[in-house]
Formats: C-alpha cells, structure tokens, sequence
C-alpha cells in the first residue's frame, strides 16, 4: 500500500477534522479527548520503539489512529483498546479496512485482560486522569514487555522522571524506576493537538530493567512501594514498620523518608527482606 500524503495522514489536522465532520462527532472531554495532528511525533514515537514486522504492540486510546496508523506502516501486529465505541467505529471503517494487521478491542484498558495479548512493546496517548492507573497496571503484570512510550499530561512526565529528593518524586516515579529506565523523548506544545489542551505534554519512552526477581520479592517489593510513601512525613521505619520482620536488619537507611531513597534501593530492600525469612 502506498503511504499516504501529509495531509491525508491520521496525524494531521486535515484529516482529523474530516474524520469528526464525517461521523458527526467531537472529541469528548470525559474520555480526555485531544487527537494528535503532528506527524513527526508519532514518526519519533516508533522510531523510539524500533517497531518492526516482528513487533505485536498494544496501543491503549487509539482515537483516531494516528499513531496506529504509524504502527502499522512499520507492519507491526497491533491490538489497538479503544473506550470509546464511536473511535471504534471510526477505526473499523477507516485503518482496518485498509490494514489487516490491526485488531481493534472496545474495552475497558484497566478492565481487560491485556496481557493475553503478549504485546513486547505498549503505546498510548493517555488521558491525565487514568495514566497512572494505567502505568502502575502494566508495571505490576508480569508481561514480557520491553518498552512502553507514551503521551502524557507534562506534569505526570515530570512525575515519572523526578529523582530522590525531588519535590516530583513520588511512589510513581519510584515503581517506573524501579522496573524500567524512563526517558523523555520531546516536550509537545497544546496546538500539536486537536482540540487544543490547556497544558504542554510529552512524550516518555521506558525501557526495562532486567531485575531478575522471583515471585516472592516482587510481591514484598510492590509491598514497599504501596507503603513507603502513604504519609511522606514519616520515615520508611514508620511507614514499613508492619512489614519488617522482627530482628530484621537491613543495609538501607530507615532513617530517611520515602522521597530521599533512590529506586534501587527498594529493590535492595525486598531482596534483604526475602533473605532474612529464608534463613
């Protein structure tokens, strides 16, 4: 199939404006609507994850399919969950007509079984309301995933990337870099989208860490990051105290609050924790 012009691209704005006219609908703020119209982002976004024909991704909100369609020019597999059933319908009559390597899922993301799909590489643009529930969920699956990028609120990328001692740093920021190397691929201003949003966004590429933890230290280490930072006044001693066995005694700073103690050192954690019940 020969590639699109510019303009005729799902990325453009052209092309998003007639979609809408022609079906009638608008983006809808409760589904965190705002449909990307610049090409060279979704060309970075599958570029960054060397999508190939070997490729089986997931995209989470399709939309419109503007990375879709990227996604699938490069001949990648791609089960695409989309909310909306109107974007579904728009997505079945346009790009699966014309693409039979797409698979278009109306399903709720959080509600799916995802994960049956053994997708190497997940992409998505996420509305600010669900992307952490989305992230957490993704991190917490064992899933053979390799690298996620995403689109996302600027505040929720500043979040992610925010290093120990950071007013960001949070326990999103702790599990993203606990499982995976976070790494801001560019900064998008509001009119790279339609509608306009009323903040900048960006896009975060993470690539995973191979931790090669077994199950029970990733189920004490998911402990650690669910409690460490629920009250961010009190240290870790405080906060994981119902967690440390009696007698335990660890390399790590109890000390310190949750904020000032780096990824890596959860996972020390865990790995201690774990040794000491095996002795």
């Amino acid at each position: 199939m020969e590639k699109r012009s510019e303009q005729d691209r799902v990325a453009s704005a052209k092309r998003v404006k007639e979609l809408l006219q022609t079906y009638g609908m608008k983006a809808k703020k409760s589904f965190g609507q705002n449909f990307l119209i610049e090409r060279s982002v979704v060309e970075r976004i599958t570029d960054a994850l060397e999508i190939s024909e070997r490729d089986v991704v997931l995209e989470i909100g399709p939309g419109l399919g503007a990375l879709t369609e990227a996604l699938l020019e490069r001949r990648a597999k791609v089960f695409a969950v989309e909310l909306d059933r109107d974007m579904v319908l728009i997505l079945e009559e346009t790009l699966k007509r014309e693409y039979t390597n797409l698979e278009v899922i109306n399903e709720d993301f959080l509600k799916s079984q995802w994960e049956r799909f053994g997708a190497a590489k997940i992409a998505g643009n996420l509305p600010y309301y669900i992307s952490t529930p989305i992230l957490m969920e993704i991190l917490r699956k064992n899933t053979p995933w390799e690298k996620l990028a995403f689109t996302l609120q600027w505040e929720v990328v500043q979040k992610i990337t925010a290093r120990p001692g950071e007013e960001n740093y949070s326990a999103l920021s702790c599990a993203v870099q606990c499982f995976g190397e976070p790494e801001v691929l560019m900064k998008l201003p509001p009119h790279y989208f339609l509608p306009q949003p009323g903040v900048h966004s960006g896009v975060i590429l993470i690539a995973r860490k191979d931790l090669d933890l077994d199950e029970k230290t990733l189920e004490v280490l998911w402990q650690l990051l669910d409690n460490a930072f629920r009250n961010r006044r009190k240290t870790l001693q405080n906060n994981l105290a119902h967690l440390l066995p009696e007698g335990f005694e660890t390399s790590i700073d109890l000390s310190l609050r949750a904020e000032a103690l780096p990824p890596g050192e959860f996972v020390t954690l865990a790995k201690e924790i774990c040794e000491f019940f095996g002795k």
